[in-house]
C-alpha cells in the first residue's frame, strides 16, 4: 500500500512541477519518499524543483539519495552535475558528468552537458574541449546525416537568401541582447529572417523578436527529425544554431543538414565539434588568425570586430559616479554566473583583496554553502564580502553603482555580464587565456579600446587591479565616459555589425554556389545540392 501511494504522491509532483507550482511539488515528492525512501526518480524529480527554487544544497542532497539507492541512473548524475556546477564546484561537476555518460552513452543532451560544463572547469585546456566535442560528433551526430531531408535550393549567388536561426532563448534573458540588434538591423530587401523557437510560452521580448522576423516558429514540442524536414520545407538557406552544446540545444537537428549552409554563433565562443556544421563566428581577439583554427571542426568565420552586438535593452539605470570617492572603501565587483568560480580565480582575488586595505568584494553567489566556500577561500573577514542575490534586470544593474572595478573569472570570463559592467560605467580586470571563452575579456578590451584591462597572468591581473585601486581619480575619469565610449565602439554599432553578418553569410552562400552540383536522383533521406 505504501509503494501504491508514493507513487500517486509521484505522479501528483509531477503534475505540480508541470504547471509551475514547485512549492507543492516539493511538498508531494517528499511525502513520497517518506513512504518510499528508496525511490531514485521521486528524489531526481525532488531535485530538480529544488534547484528551479535555488536551494542548491538540498538539491544536491536530493541526487545524492536518488544515485545511492540507483548508482547507474545517469539523469540524477546530469543533475548533480549541474547542481556543483551552479555551486561554483565546477570540476567535481566534470567528473558526475562523465559518469552521467558512461551511464548513458546514447543520450546526446547529457553529452553535451559533459562538454559545456568543461568550459568552466579550472584547467584551460583546449585539447580536451576538443577531444570531447568530436567524440560527441562521432557518437550523435555521424549517423544522422543521411537522415535528414532531400535538400535542394537554387544556387543564384545574389538571391535574396533565407536564413534560420534556432534558439530556446528568444525570450528576456541574455541572449536577446545580441539577436535584437541584429534582427532588427538586417537588411530585409535581401535577407528573410525566418527563427524557430523552442520556448514556450513567450514575453514581451519574445514579442520584439517576433516582429523582427519574416516568420517566427514555435517548435518547442517537435521532434529534431521533424524539426529538420520543417526546415528543409520553409527552403532556408542558411541556418544558425544559437546554443552549441548549452541546454536545449537542437544540433541532432543540425546533424540532420537540413540547410546548405550551417552556422553556429552566439551561445558561446566554443565548437560543436559537428563536421554538418560548416562555420563557427568568431573575431580576430577571440581566435587570433593562424593560431586557432585547428582546434575546431568547423570553418572559423572571423567577423571584423566582434563576436557581440550588444543592446542592453535599457537606458536605466544611469552610471552612478566613482562610489569610492564618496564612501572612501573601494568595492571590487564580479555578479557573474557562480558557476564560473573556482580555487584559482578565489585566489587572484584574495591577492587583490590583500593588497589594497579596507577593499571589499561584492560576489553574486546562491545562498548556502556556495557563500561559505567563497568566503573560506577567499580569506578575508566576512564584513569585506557582500553577497549579491539573483535579481530583476534593472536591480540587478543597479548593483553596479556601487561597485569600483570588476574583477573577471577564468578560465570562463564573463561575457554578457561583462558587457552589463561596461555598460554601467565598471570596467572590467580579465585574464585571457588559450580557449574561446577565456578571450572574451579580450575581445571586449580591445573592441572599446582600453587592451590593459585584459592580461595573460595571475600576476598581471593583481597588479593591474592594485594600480586602478590606487588611482582612483583616473578610474573615476574613465567611468565618466564610459557608457559614451561603448555606445560608440564595435560592440553596440548594431549597423556595423549587421553588415558584417550579412557579409559573412553571403560569402558563405558564394562559396556554397561555387562548389553547387545539379541535383540527381536520390534515395527519399538522401542529401543533394
Amino acid at each position: 500500500m505504501g509503494n501504491r501511494r508514493a507513487a500517486e504522491l509521484y505522479e501528483t509532483g509531477r503534475t505540480l512541477r508541470a504547471a509551475g507550482r514547485f512549492g507543492e511539488a516539493i511538498a508531494a515528492y517528499h511525502a513520497a519518499l517518506e513512504l518510499q525512501p528508496a525511490f531514485p526518480e521521486a528524489a531526481n524529480n525532488l531535485g530538480n524543483c529544488l534547484r528551479i527554487v535555488w536551494r542548491l544544497d538540498d538539491a544536491e542532497a536530493a541526487f545524492r539519495s536518488a544515485l545511492a539507492a540507483r548508482p547507474d541512473f545517469g539523469e540524477a548524475w546530469s543533475n548533480l552535475g549541474a547542481t556543483l556546477k551552479n555551486l561554483g564546484r565546477a570540476d567535481e561537476a566534470v567528473l558526475c558528468l562523465e559518469k552521467a555518460v558512461e551511464a548513458c552513452p546514447e543520450d546526446a543532451s547529457l553529452h553535451s552537458n559533459l562538454i559545456f560544463c568543461r568550459h568552466y572547469a579550472s584547467l584551460d585546456d583546449p585539447q580536451k574541449a576538443q577531444m570531447e566535442e568530436r567524440r560527441w560528433n562521432e557518437v550523435h551526430a555521424r549517423a544522422l546525416r543521411d537522415k535528414g531531408p532531400l535538400v535542394r535550393r537554387d544556387p543564384a549567388p545574389r538571391r535574396r537568401l533565407r536564413v534560420g536561426f534556432v534558439s530556446s532563448g528568444f525570450r528576456e534573458q541574455a541572449q536577446s541582447f545580441f539577436t535584437i540588434p541584429l534582427f532588427e538591423s538586417l537588411d530585409r530587401t535581401a535577407f528573410d529572417l525566418v527563427a524557430y523557437s523552442d520556448l514556450a510560452p513567450g514575453d514581451d521580448v519574445t514579442e520584439r523578436i517576433r516582429r523582427a522576423c519574416t516568420e517566427f516558429r514555435s517548435v518547442e514540442n517537435v521532434s529534431d527529425a521533424d524539426l529538420a524536414a520543417r526546415i528543409a520545407h520553409d527552403r532556408i538557406d542558411i541556418l544558425v544554431d544559437l546554443t552549441v552544446h548549452a541546454a536545449r540545444n537542437r544540433l541532432p537537428v543540425f546533424a540532420r543538414r537540413p540547410a546548405p549552409v550551417q552556422v553556429s554563433w552566439l551561445g558561446y565562443p566554443g565548437s560543436t565539434g559537428m563536421t554538418s556544421i560548416d562555420y563557427r563566428l568568431t573575431d580576430p581577439w577571440i581566435d587570433p588568425p593562424g593560431k586557432t583554427d585547428e582546434r575546431y571542426a568547423e570553418q572559423s568565420w572571423r567577423l571584423p570586430n566582434t563576436f557581440w552586438c550588444y543592446d542592453p535593452l535599457a537606458e536605466r539605470p544611469a552610471i552612478s559616479e566613482l562610489p569610492s570617492l564618496a564612501t572612501g572603501q573601494f568595492t571590487f565587483g564580479c555578479l557573474n554566473n557562480f558557476s564560473k568560480t573556482n580555487a584559482p580565480t578565489f585566489a587572484r582575488w584574495s591577492r587583490v583583496l590583500e593588497a589594497v586595505p579596507d577593499s571589499r568584494l561584492v560576489l553574486l553567489a546562491p545562498p548556502g554553502s556556495a557563500r561559505q566556500r567563497a568566503l573560506e577561500a577567499l580569506r578575508v573577514a566576512p564584513i569585506r564580502v557582500q553577497f549579491a542575490d539573483f535579481q530583476p534586470r534593472e536591480r540587478y544593474l543597479e548593483t553596479y553603482r556601487a561597485i569600483d572595478l570588476g574583477l573577471d573569472t577564468f578560465p570562463y570570463n564573463g561575457h554578457t555580464t561583462a558587457l552589463d559592467s561596461w555598460w554601467m560605467g565598471v570596467p572590467v580586470i580579465s585574464r585571457r587565456g588559450r580557449t574561446a571563452v577565456s578571450r572574451a575579456g579580450y575581445s571586449q578590451a580591445n573592441n572599446l579600446g582600453l587592451p590593459e584591462f585584459a592580461v595573460d597572468s595571475d600576476d598581471a591581473f593583481v597588479a593591474a587591479a592594485i594600480d586602478w585601486a590606487e588611482n582612483r581619480a583616473r578610474l573615476a575619469a574613465l567611468r565618466a565616459g564610459l557608457r559614451e565610449r561603448m555606445s560608440g565602439s564595435p560592440l553596440m554599432d548594431r549597423s556595423r555589425f549587421a553588415r558584417a553578418f550579412e557579409g559573412a553569410c553571403r560569402a558563405m552562400w558564394d562559396h556554397c554556389s561555387a562548389s553547387w552540383k545539379p541535383a540527381v536522383p536520390a534515395p527519399a533521406h538522401g542529401r543533394r545540392f
